[in-house]
């Protein structure tokens, strides 16, 4: 019996040992690390596409004395046809599996559905559904076009940004597997809007609100304040600065350690009431008038924390739910989970009826100093 198990695993490694027909099949690939798309009229869209030929790379990336990829020009009716003009272009096989981000103009979210645009990219084998996803204020080439010394792939960099600026409340960190799920109808989407900034070496990427659709048609878009109450409501912000300005003394900066959003709901009728609940805790970051510490003042900051948080908030659900009659909350999933006898037989009227249901904010916020205040004056410095 042992003498079988030895015989099987000796097998099974040499199926999973890589032959030399794929190592020269991987050589005569394009490893693509992100790609642009953008509007070309009549002829279709316009591909802008990061990638690495394999050929081109001798020993480890890190020890490129350049970023070690090359942006390439390609169009075509359709993103399939435009890939296929690549191919033709570099004559080697492109490979999807190292892609990174997907980079959208304003103009191709403008110009179809959201979903017909990345149906390729949904279809395809070797997509990750990790991709990060972006819209860019010009065209996708001057995004995947920066040149960074800190990442030998240009496109961790603006994976980074898209990640790290999700966690702090700045932008919307998108993926294709949410977008995949906003196509199945779970709610609307939404993606992270980008520009940039500078030019050549000092260019940079910015974060610039976010795009909203509805049913896939792009239909608007939320400011820095809406993107963070966005963010506030999915649970997503991990920490983030708040600078509060105050009616009588100066500016007082918090950074957020701790937040957490529930939403509950109940039958209203023909329609349903929503309880966004926040709870938050802060630290105050800076601050210029010592009195900021004492106890009084610190619940005082609590409430005035409370009152942006709800605000925010609010706005991003007006502004979604209200002035552009999309879903990216799934309040009509949830609906249909609680109280499937409201929705049933009524679905395609719902993202006009949420208009009529009630959204109360709650905001529940702590505020705690840092260090220790003893409540003493401090020593004057001689």
């Amino acid at each position: 019996m042992r003498t079988w198990f030895l015989l099987v695993a000796v097998l099974l490694g040499f199926v999973m040992i890589p032959s030399c027909r794929e190592k020269s099949q991987i050589n005569n690939r394009v490893v693509v690390t992100a790609v642009g798309i953008d509007d070309a009229a009549e002829e279709g869209c316009a591909l802008s596409i990061q990638a690495i030929e394999a050929l081109k790379i001798a020993g480890s990336l890190t020890n490129q004395e350049d970023n070690a990829t090359g942006l390439y020009q390609t169009q075509g009716e359709t993103v399939s046809s435009a890939m296929k003009s690549f191919v033709t272009q570099t004559g080697r096989n492109t490979y999807l599996m190292q892609n990174r981000a997907i980079v959208l103009s304003m103009d191709q979210i403008q110009k179809q559905p959201l979903q017909t645009t990345l149906d390729y990219f949904l279809r395809n084998t070797e997509s990750r559904p990790g991709v990060y996803l972006a819209v860019s204020r010009g065209s996708p080439d001057e995004v995947l076009g920066i040149k960074t010394s800190s990442y030998t792939i240009p496109s961790e960099y603006l994976v980074t940004l898209l990640r790290e600026g999700q966690r702090w409340g700045y932008s919307a960190g998108t993926t294709l597997l949410d977008a995949e799920r906003a196509f199945s109808g779970m709610f609307d989407a939404y993606l992270p809007i980008v520009r940039v900034e500078g030019e050549g070496d000092d260019a940079s990427i910015q974060m610039d609100g976010t795009a909203v659709f509805r049913e896939g048609s792009f239909v608007g878009e939320l400011n820095a304040e809406e993107t963070r109450g966005l963010l506030f409501i999915q649970n997503a912000i991990e920490k983030g600065a708040v600078i509060l300005e105050r009616e009588e003394g100066p500016p007082v900066t918090l950074e957020l350690q701790k937040s957490r959003t529930k939403i509950s709901l109940e039958r209203t009728g023909d329609t349903a009431a929503f309880t966004i609940r926040v709870t938050a805790k802060a630290e105050i970051a800076e601050e210029s008038d010592g009195d900021s510490l004492a106890a009084g003042n610190l619940r005082e900051l609590s409430r005035e924390l409370e009152q942006s948080i709800e605000q925010e908030v609010r706005a991003a659900v007006e502004k979604t739910v209200m002035d552009y009659g999309c879903d990216v909350f799934g309040f009509g999933r949830r609906i249909m989970q609680k109280e499937p006898g409201l929705i049933r037989g009524e679905e395609d009227d719902w993202p006009q009826k949420l208009k009529e249901c009630a959204y109360h904010i709650v905001v529940d916020a702590e505020i705690r100093s840092i260090g220790t205040d003893t409540g003493a004056k401090p020593n004057q410095v001689s």
